[in-house]
C-alpha cells in the first residue's frame, strides 16, 4: 500500500468450500479497519497506510472447510 492511501486484500476460498474464518498479517505502518467474511466464500482485510514515505504490505488469509456440493 502506497504511503498515506488505502488498500486491500481478499481471498477465496475453492470452489466447494465454505470460509469458516481468517484474518490478516501487515506491516507495522498499516491500521487495519475491516477484517471480516465478504461472503460466505470469501475474506477481506481493508486498511490504511499511514506512513507519509514509506510503503506498507497488508495480506489476509481464510479458513476454508469444505468442499460442499
Amino acid at each position: 500500500i502506497s504511503p498515506g492511501t488505502g488498500g486491500s486484500a481478499r481471498v477465496d476460498c475453492s470452489s466447494g468450500e465454505l470460509v469458516t474464518g481468517g484474518g490478516f498479517q501487515g506491516t507495522e505502518n498499516v491500521q487495519v479497519y475491516t477484517n471480516l467474511p465478504l461472503n460466505d466464500h470469501a475474506w477481506i482485510v481493508v486498511g490504511v497506510n499511514e506512513s507519509p514515505d514509506t510503503n506498507g504490505d497488508l495480506l489476509a488469509y481464510a479458513l476454508c472447510e469444505g468442499p460442499f456440493p
